[in-house]
């Protein structure tokens, strides 16, 4: 029987720790732009549930609650969309990781070509729901990877998260281990990108910040594409740590093991 096509591989979860730094630093730059641009983050869903609520009883008189819903719809069904099929094909498989890396990068190209040739416009009440809309459907595909890919410490679109799991980690003052050093710069990747986003706002605008996100979201689709396939050991690895372990804890970060974490003497 001869090999299988690369496109069908699975790819180990230690290979997506890079990448998903990466995609963290572009949620940063482009969830900066579009609050400040709209009032609405594209990704970071529990700040637009606040917002939302307090739009909805008039806390906030300069809330646009059309925003934020469509911010928030979009990313809880494509967010569920990704997820569930990649339950079902595999949450791994290459040809599914590169389909939905390239719905995302689709997804952000759309509204970046149709601002830059003014048929959207970013500063207009009624076009602005609608560049949340593919920007935040994009991110739902891209939190769906995320969790589904076996590196539960890089949410790649939320802070609250990954600050808790650092200043609780046994191992925080023990950085040969493997949590805190991949938490912490998951953290830094998502702040730098932020502090990148929010200085190319002020200095360029909306429709640049949002073209540096698509551009480096295209880099992110070709990175996955080479990325390495799992061997018949790692696989076996992994099969055997499914057996051990319940699903939702190995997905909490109880996969160590699969990637090759060495625990502590």
């Amino acid at each position: 029987m001869g090999r299988r096509l690369r496109w069908r591989d699975d790819i180990p979860s230690k290979a997506f720790v890079a990448p998903l730094t990466a995609v963290s630093f572009v949620t940063g730059l482009l969830d900066a732009t579009t609050y400040a641009s709209f009032g609405t983050f594209a990704s970071a869903q529990t700040g637009n549930v606040i917002i939302l609520i307090i739009s909805i009883i008039h806390a906030l008189k300069e809330a646009r609650p059309i925003n934020t819903t469509a911010s928030l719809v979009a990313y809880v069904i494509c967010g569920g969309l990704g997820g569930q099929i990649a339950n079902l094909v595999g949450t791994r498989i290459r040809w599914w990781v590169m389909l939905s890396c390239f719905l995302q990068v689709i997804l952000l190209a759309v509204p970046t070509g149709l601002v830059f040739r003014h048929v959207l416009d970013p500063d207009v009440q009624n076009d602005q729901w609608v560049i949340l809309l593919l920007l935040a459907a994009s991110s739902g595909f891209q939190i769906a990877i995320a969790r589904t890919c076996g590196v539960g410490e890089i949410p790649t679109a939320m802070l609250s998260t990954p600050i808790a799991d650092l200043i609780t980690d046994p191992a925080l003052f023990k950085p040969q281990l493997y949590g805190q050093p991949v938490t912490g710069r998951n953290l830094f990747s998502i702040v730098s990108g932020t502090v990148v986003g929010a200085w190319m706002h002020r200095r360029t605008g909306f429709r640049w910040t949002l073209l540096l996100g698509t551009i480096l979201r295209t880099v992110m689709l070709a990175w996955v594409a080479v990325l390495p396939a799992e061997t018949q050991k790692e696989a076996t690895e992994r099969m055997s740590i499914e057996r051990s372990t319940s699903r939702g804890r190995w997905k909490n970060g109880l996969h160590r093991e699969m990637l090759g974490i060495e625990e502590e003497p």
